[in-house]
């Protein structure tokens, strides 16, 4: 639309003035607010504008850093990674979930896909150095810290308190992953974050399990971060497209329920049929809801996913997601 590429085109006009006045935060957080708003054709145009800021912010960023090593005779570092806990055992209840070591494309297509039932696949991301640099989150700071993002607060997206507010990398790390947990849940949800920030591309690869597509024409995979604390859930909902689930940092718990069960999960009306009406999804069966009488004895496959590990979801299966740690993942979509 025209309109995007006006809003582009004066937020690039803003970014250079900002440079100008040395503002370099503030100029980067207005281009990624084009880069959110903009059209395709204005993209090119804002990433180069990106580059040139990131540079600047990159020089600034070294020189306060030495600054406050010459001021300090400490050597604490502000934000630490947080410490590794340990896990309680999840009690697994449903049908185990199948581990398969890196598949073959003709395995994951005849054996996988064409069955369409839910597969963990395993050694199939050893060659991503996220597995390693993630961990670190002075790392995710360094590359990311600067940049605007958006951040979901509340408890789960149909949460009636659920909000979505703009804040920078940094500042998300600072207050809802360094800090202790928290009533207010924060989540970097369902966001082309690699479309923002190449350089984390860098450190993850697109599965080969992706090419196989069922209409030629259309062969574009979505891909995603879903970044936050201890806590964060995804309300159980199904979506209509072939996902890979990579696990990069932290284990989630993952509960799926097969389309043939639709009825008894009490999916919403409208917009929001994707979504079932059933929130406390894992405590159902002993709170035994009067509303859902029929979905405590539904069932269900569920996993602990681990770092390193891809859960392949079908079209129209049915998932609902907590992270048992900071978690960091990574969802391909694709037709």
């Amino acid at each position: 639309m025209a309109w995007r590429r006006l809003y582009a085109c004066a937020c690039v006009r803003i970014s250079r003035c900002l440079v100008k006045e040395e503002d370099f935060k503030e100029a980067m957080r207005v281009l990624d607010m084009a880069n959110m708003m903009c059209d395709d054709r204005s993209r090119e145009m804002i990433e180069k504008e990106v580059r040139v800021v990131e540079v600047a912010l990159r020089r600034t960023t070294e020189e306060e850093e030495n600054n406050k090593k010459k001021r300090s005779s400490t050597t604490h570092i502000e934000t630490q990674s947080p410490p590794k806990k340990r896990i309680k055992t999840v009690s697994l209840s449903g049908e185990t979930i199948p581990r398969v070591s890196a598949p073959s494309l003709l395995e994951f297509k005849s054996k996988i896909i064409k069955i369409g039932r839910p597969v963990i696949v395993t050694d199939a991301m050893k060659a991503w150095p996220a597995l390693k640099r993630w961990k670190d989150m002075e790392y995710l700071k360094r590359v990311a810290g600067h940049r605007t993002v958006p951040v979901e607060y509340g408890k789960h997206y149909m949460d009636s308190n659920w909000n979505q507010k703009l804040i920078r990398f940094e500042d998300f790390l600072r207050d809802h992953i360094y800090a202790a947990p928290q009533v207010e849940k924060a989540y970097l949800a369902q966001h082309r974050l690699f479309d923002q920030i190449p350089e984390l591309a860098k450190d993850i690869m697109t599965p080969d399990y992706c090419v196989l597509v069922e209409n030629e024409n259309d062969d574009d995979v979505e891909i995603n971060a879903w970044f936050g604390p201890e806590g964060t859930i995804s309300n159980l909902h199904h979506d209509p497209k072939h996902n890979l689930l990579a696990q990069v940092v932290g284990q989630k718990y993952i509960r799926l329920y097969e389309q043939k069960y639709t009825s008894r999960l009490y999916p919403h009306d409208g917009l929001m049929s994707n979504t079932s009406q059933v929130v406390d999804v894992e405590n159902a069966r002993s709170s035994k809801e009067e509303k859902y009488p029929l979905f405590p004895d539904t069932p269900y496959y569920d996993c602990v996913l681990k770092p390193g590990e891809m859960l392949y979801i079908p079209p129209k299966v049915w998932h609902y997601v907590r992270s048992l740690e900071t978690s960091f993942s990574v969802s391909f979509w694709w037709h």
